[in-house]
This record gives structure tokens, sequence and C-alpha cells, in this order.
């Protein structure tokens, strides 16, 4: 008999929903969260989470997609792409990875998604990062209906 058994979870008494890819192109988002920095010898790494704006018209609002980046040389295009794409200014240096992300935190930009296969199986993929021509981000405020006596 097994000690552990894996079940299928619910939420709110909704089955759990397969992942489902974010579709090929292009997408408006901001940066919604970094994770926490972790360094191997000389080299830092994290992963970028960029949420897709439900302020602008479009499908797929509120769905998220991943990158990872990291100081190792061979990933010096893709930090200057984000970054220049986040309005940070050419010729802008940073010591560290805290400071690099502490600058893009939040901004706004554009993304273009693809696929890839690995293993047998697709992921979506941050494929190149754009300025918005959009302005910042304004998050929908929700008002609760209250009914004061």
């Amino acid at each position: 008999m097994a000690i552990i058994k894996i079940v299928e979870t619910e939420v709110n008494n909704t089955p759990r929903k397969e992942y489902e890819l974010l579709p090929e192109g292009a997408y408006e988002v901001y940066v919604d969260r970094i994770s926490d920095i972790d360094t191997v010898g000389d080299i830092e790494k994290t992963s970028i989470m960029f949420r897709v704006r439900d302020d602008v018209e479009g499908e797929h609002a509120n769905r998220t997609v991943f990158t990872n980046i990291t100081t190792a040389d061979n990933m010096g295009w893709k930090l200057s792409n984000i970054a220049r794409a986040a309005g940070v200014a050419a010729g802008t240096d940073f010591a560290n990875l805290t400071q690099y992300t502490a600058a893009i935190a939040g901004k706004p930009l554009k993304i273009m998604v693809g696929h890839r296969e690995y293993n047998g199986k697709t992921y979506t993929d941050v494929k190149a990062f754009y300025p918005t021509r959009l302005g910042a981000y304004v998050p929908k405020v929700e008002t609760e209906d209250l009914d004061i006596i």
C-alpha cells in the first residue's frame, strides 16, 4: 500500500485545467514578478514573469509568460534587449542583477511569443522584446458593491 498518493486537485470545486499555451504573437505586457536571484559561482540568475496587460484591448489578459536571465557572457543580448524595451537608457551600467531587476520591475513592454519543442513537449518562449507605444500599466480597480445602512 502506498504511503503517499497524488490526486487531482480542485480549486473552489472547479476541476484543475491543463496548462494552455499562450498563442504565438505579439503581446503588450508588464514585468509582474521577478524570482529571487540565485548565484552559482560568479553567475547570477533569475526568472522574470511578464503578465499580459488587462488595461488595453486584446485577448489573453492576465496570462503570464516567463523568461530566464543570467549574468553569463552569452546572455548580454537578452539583458540589453529587455532593458531597452523597458525604457532603460542605452549606456546604463548595473553592478549586479539586483540593480538590473529593480530598474525593469513593473515596466511595460511588448514581447513576441513563439513556441518551442523540447523532449516532446511544446513550451511558450519569448522570442523578442520591444518598447511599447502605450503608457505605464494601470491596473483595473475592482469595486465592491457596498450597501451602507
